[in-house]
């Protein structure tokens, strides 16, 4: 990034230019947001219950 890009107000995370973007970077596959009944698994005895587990073909 430039300091002229930041200057101008644009956010130096956010890629502006084409030459900014990294080819060969994966998408984001992992949703940030969980399902209203995802139980935090710290809370509990530690074991995942049956409907939390993937399945192995996932």
């Amino acid at each position: 990034m430039t300091d002229q890009s930041i200057a101008q107000g644009q956010d130096p995370a956010q890629p502006s230019e084409p030459e900014d973007i990294d080819p060969l970077g994966r998408p984001q596959v992992v949703p940030e947001d969980r399902p209203e009944d995802w139980k935090d698994p710290a809370s509990g005895d530690g074991v995942p219950d049956d409907e939390d587990m993937p399945l192995p073909n996932d």
